[in-house]
């Protein structure tokens, strides 16, 4: 829910933001009709791609994910201006720039969103890991260091015996 709002929230600052921008530079313009397109468009094809809620991704995957659903995203709406023929009625550069904030806006508002999620301890999935025993002490530490993937080890399973995951000394 949080990733959702934090996402339309950098959307339309953004979209807004290249709005000014271009009220400023060419004189007053009509809000873009496409700014309502592009919001619903974003949280669908977020879910779709599993970028919400996004556990499991690692910050590479994740800005790949993003940089690539805004790319697709901006791309659709200029392609739906164009062939609906309302492109003329719609400013190019508003959707350039908005785009350009967005690539900005979007991951830097996701990285402090899951920092904050974290240090609350509200970010992840119990995960139970199975394997031999040096594999999941290995697994397990990865999985704390590595707290932004969403995982948090909570058993492990080694040679058919169930444990709690080892302590954080132990290797």
């Amino acid at each position: 829910l949080l990733f959702g709002c934090g996402d339309l929230i950098g959307l339309s600052l953004a979209m807004v933001g290249s709005a000014q921008i271009r009220n400023m530079l060419m004189g007053d313009m009509p809000v873009p009709p496409w700014m309502g397109f592009t919001l619903p468009l974003w949280l669908f094809s977020a879910l779709a791609i599993r970028l919400l809620p996004g556990w499991g991704l690692g910050p590479v995957e994740e800005l790949r994910r993003t940089t690539m659903l805004l790319l697709g995203g901006f791309g659709t709406t200029a392609a739906s201006l164009f062939f609906a023929k309302t492109s003329t009625e719609a400013s190019r550069l508003t959707l350039g720039v908005a785009l350009l904030f967005s690539l900005l806006l979007l991951p830097m508002i996701r990285t402090r969103i899951k920092a904050l999620l974290i240090r609350l301890g509200l970010w992840g999935l119990p995960a139970v890991i199975y394997g031999e025993s040096s594999a999941t002490r290995r697994i397990v530490a990865t999985l704390r260091a590595e707290a932004s993937l969403g995982y948090i080890p909570v058993a492990v399973v080694d040679d058919l015996r169930l444990s709690g995951p080892p302590s954080s000394g132990e290797e």
